[in-house]
């Protein structure tokens, strides 16, 4: 008897198992259905999020291109035709390293704080000369490497004679004259 009790239990939790999971099965099944559809139309939604956002990013970085392109069209471009020349001391000058010659502005815009970047060598490559000199400057007391005054400011097509003469110590053997600017923002 015992055992028949025992067997009508679990035939009992057996049909109440069954059932719950039927009713759960009836209950949730259409929530599930539903959401498996609310997923697959949100995973469709990001592919087309990351589609746009990769072909976004293609039209920034030609747009950057072409930024690039037209900053280089219309900016500054300082051409020099210069001679220099380390001129020994006489009785009425010191040593100085003289520089003559035009600078031109070929861009299209303003070139802003212009200037000549002068370096001097002397026999042994030791740095006689290390400064930024304005394309106005006539006379410069080289003392230690500094940059003397404020540099100059050159308007398309302009063209300035530079006459420079910086007195320093030692013997220009090798010099590089390099012209510097900044343009507008």
């Amino acid at each position: 008897m015992r055992g028949s009790i025992l067997s009508l239990i679990a035939a009992l939790l057996a049909v109440a198992l069954i059932g719950l999971a039927s009713l759960i099965v009836v209950v949730y099944a259409p929530q599930l259905d539903s959401k498996d559809s609310v997923i697959a139309d949100q995973s469709q939604q990001i592919a087309h999020l990351n589609a746009t956002i990769a072909d976004l990013n293609g039209q920034i970085s030609d747009l950057q291109g072409q930024l690039s392109s037209i900053r280089e069209k219309y900016t500054a471009n300082i051409v020099t035709a210069l001679g220099a020349k380390d001129i020994s001391s006489n009785d009425s000058t010191p040593r100085h390293f003289y520089i003559t010659g035009t600078v031109t502005n070929t861009g299209v815009t303003a070139a802003y704080n212009a200037g000549l970047h002068i370096t001097g060598y002397g026999p042994t490559h030791e740095v006689l000369i290390n400064m930024t000199s304005a394309l106005d400057s006539s006379v410069i007391y080289q003392t230690g490497f500094s940059t003397p005054g404020q540099l100059s400011t050159v308007y398309p097509t302009q063209s300035l004679g530079v006459v420079i003469a910086i007195y320093h110590s030692g013997t220009v053997v090798d010099y590089e004259i390099t012209p510097v600017w900044v343009n507008p923002p």
